[in-house]
């Protein structure tokens, strides 16, 4: 298993990984609700905004993003495994890295968002000390202070 921020070469790949995934809880994509598909890598530019993908056994299987929101804080997006992968703690890693990222990017806390219908999500980030920060009619925001730790591996 690896994990690399995305290149010209992996973009579209990311950008089909994220779609199918959406494709797969909404039943539809509507491409102008997602302006920073249209070109993964102009957008995800490796300095406030990150892109990953993860590679296993030869294949792009697994998403996951990091934006820049203030000065020590950051968001998680773009968090997507291809249906088949899933279940089998790809997203718990993609999580991680983001997690050492956001740390080597000195961020002290970093949210995240899911639909309250995604209980796999939600659980997935009660497991990783996200704390439920705040819940609407649609989605649950959680966030989670970052210990101070060796940013290794980024």
């Amino acid at each position: 298993m690896e994990i690399f921020p995305i290149t010209k070469a992996t973009q579209y790949v990311a950008k089909q990984i994220i779609l199918q995934g959406m494709y797969e809880h909404f039943g539809y994509i509507d491409e102008t609700l997602n302006p920073d598909l249209h070109e993964p890598l102009t957008f995800y530019d490796g300095i406030d905004n990150f892109l990953y993908i993860m590679k296993y056994n030869g294949l792009m299987i697994c998403t996951g993003g990091l934006q820049r929101e203030g000065l020590y804080s950051g968001r998680v997006v773009r968090l997507s495994v291809l249906q088949s992968f899933r279940g089998n703690g790809f997203a718990n890693q993609m999580m991680h890295y983001i997690e050492k990222k956001a740390r080597s990017e000195h961020m002290s806390y970093i949210r995240v968002e899911t639909n309250k219908e995604w209980t796999g999500a939600i659980s997935l980030y009660h497991s990783l000390g996200y704390k439920l920060k705040e819940e609407d009619q649609t989605r649950c925001h959680f966030v989670k202070h970052l210990q101070k730790e060796e940013a290794y591996g980024i």
